[in-house]
């Protein structure tokens, strides 16, 4: 953890105490060096509520609340296989949810939200909705985009995190009435609750601020060294004995005068006047020599000037590389801007000086190292190939309104169901079309090698549109530009992607495949790699690959047949 950041923590209120409902929020700053730098503190918010009464069971929420809290707190500084800390706080989240569900025989329902506070970043996992929230420069930020997140703090920030109660009777008025607070006062005057009045409501209220502090640390160019001349000493080691006489007035004023006589140069005129053409030689000569000490010292002023900007610019880029590498596993995004923008720094220094070049190439490749670490990039080597037997049969396309195989044979014709179908793709030997504009998947089972009438695949007409792709493995797997959702039996079920990956594009294809531990994502000309249960794993690429058009994955997902404008490739994805 960053160590010139303060944390200024304070509870607003403590919940009130109810047999059936309860609600605490815990803070913890690890005592451990290694959890303070790789994990940071964190603050939990956890409320309970009982659904219905376990016999001879009763549950003590308060104390059920702070087993929870150790559980979250273990599960987050001590589980190193969770991936990023975003993950990891993820991981603990739903080993919580878990403990709470057994321990209490499904009697008792938990919400939880948690953020980290590590260096200068914020990670949070609200899948319940929890309040959370920053206040800076007298606005308020609400992360309630997206459940799980990162945000990068400023100096003065101020995190809270709150019950709703508390968010809807206490905060937000005050967050409408005291715009003109800064955060000190404000995080003061959020203290002052009427506790009386909140005790009515039918949910307890409980929050919690956070105050960020950034110190300023000054950089190696600010820090400016003074050295001062050597002093001679006239004093000589060997005593003796005091002269009074050496002090007295007028000896002090006689050796200033000494000193002064033998300080002034002597001056001597000539008599005699020099030539004009000597004169002339000489103030020539003079000139020439000053000339060349004004350009002499020009070019060497414009030089040294030159190489304090090339440095300047190489500690720039070594300090975006630095912070690039920080911000690998919580920001990826701005991770990446960082590295094109140090990039593009090098591209302006090379070609100037030799040791210079040498320095930015070395920043160079470390920025390729951290770009390969941001999303764990394995390069791949595809060979264009024919199909394999198994690929052909999944080769399916539109082509006009109507299905083509491999071999570019019709093998279904314009339906009078169809509105806009955009994909096919087979599952023993039937065929899918997808069709987001009629909010269907149509089915085309094979009755001994013909196709019978078109049925929906979905029970229920989901809204699809904006679907792009669709891949079927027993499940249906149904792509958009920014999403992957899964439908099972014809239903929508409980699938998400999860982890840190690259963007998806309208470009995106997905193949999966029964059996396959895997499933493949492309991005324009990268294929992202998901494990069965929608957590990523690692990202493909290749310098050969233009834009992916189509992906089919065969052999149980060890062999992964991409298409592109060269053709189609085989790889084998698990090949190191």
């Amino acid at each position: 953890m960053d160590q010139t950041v303060s944390l200024i923590q304070k509870k607003i209120l403590q919940s009130r105490d109810n047999s059936d409902q309860f609600a605490d929020i815990y803070y913890h700053a690890p005592l451990s060096a290694e959890d303070r730098d790789h994990k940071g503190a964190i603050i939990v918010h956890i409320s309970l509520h009982k659904l219905f009464p376990v016999e001879n069971k009763p549950v003590d929420l308060p104390k059920l609340c702070q087993e929870l809290f150790i559980v979250i707190q273990e599960a987050y500084y001590h589980n190193n296989d969770t991936g990023s800390p975003l993950e990891a706080l993820e991981h603990a989240l739903q080993m919580a949810q878990e403990k709470a569900i057994l321990q209490t025989e499904k009697s008792v329902q938990g919400l939880f939200g948690a953020l980290a506070v590590w260096g200068k970043t914020m990670i949070y996992a609200n899948p319940d909705n929890t309040f959370i929230g920053i206040r800076r420069n007298h606005e308020f930020i609400e992360l309630d985009q997206d459940p799980y997140g990162n945000e990068v703090l400023k100096d003065d920030d101020l995190i809270i995190l709150a019950t709703s109660v508390l968010k809807n009777y206490h905060i937000e008025p005050l967050l409408r009435d005291k715009q003109e607070l800064n955060n000190t006062d404000f995080a003061e005057e959020m203290t002052h609750v009427n506790s009386e009045s909140l005790a009515e409501k039918d949910a307890p209220a409980v929050g919690y601020t956070v105050h960020i502090q950034i110190d300023r640390v000054p950089g190696d160019e600010e820090i400016i060294e003074i050295q001062l001349p050597p002093r001679e000493d006239t004093v000589s080691n060997k005593k003796s004995p005091v002269d009074l006489m050496k002090f007295s007035k007028k000896n002090q004023t006689e050796k200033q005068d000494s000193k002064k006589h033998l300080d002034d140069p002597a001056i001597y005129l000539r008599p005699s006047k020099p030539k004009k053409k000597r004169t002339i030689l000489f103030f020539l000569i003079l000139l020439i020599l000053l000339i060349a000490s004004i350009y002499f010292s020009y070019r060497y002023n414009q030089q040294h000037e030159q190489q304090k900007q090339l440095e300047q610019t190489l500690e720039k880029g070594q300090q975006q590389l630095d912070r690039a590498q920080q911000l690998a596993s919580l920001n990826p995004k701005e991770s990446e801007a960082l590295l094109d923008e140090t990039t593009s720094l090098l591209g302006q220094v090379k070609g100037v000086k030799q040791d210079i070049d040498q320095k930015a190439n070395a920043l160079q490749d470390q920025a390729v190292e951290i770009r390969r670490s941001i999303y764990k990039t394995q390069e791949i080597t595809p060979q264009l190939t024919d199909l394999s037997e198994g690929a052909a049969k999944r080769a399916y396309s539109m082509n006009s309104r109507t299905v083509i195989n491999s071999l570019g044979t019709v093998t279904l014709q314009d339906s009078s169901e169809w509105q806009n179908p955009i994909e096919v793709d087979t599952y023993s030997e039937n065929i899918y079309v997808l069709d987001p504009a009629a909010s269907a998947l149509w089915k085309y089972i094979n009755v001994g090698g013909r196709y019978a009438a078109a049925s929906n695949y979905f029970r229920q007409s989901p809204n699809i549109q904006g679907a792009i792709d669709v891949s079927i493995d027993g499940s249906v797997y149904v792509l958009y530009p920014d999403k992957l959702e899964r439908y099972t039996l014809g239903v929508r079920d409980d699938f998400k992607l999860s982890g840190i990956y690259p963007d998806l594009s309208s470009t995106s294809r997905i193949a999966v495949e029964p059996d396959s531990k895997s499933l493949f994502i492309s991005s324009n000309n990268r294929i992202l790699v998901f494990g069965e249960d929608g957590r990523y794993q690692r990202l493909l690429v290749s310098d050969s690959l233009d834009v992916i058009s189509d992906l089919i994955s065969t052999d149980k997902g060890t062999a992964l047949w991409i298409k592109d404008s060269h053709g189609w490739w085989k790889v084998n994805p698990s090949q190191k």
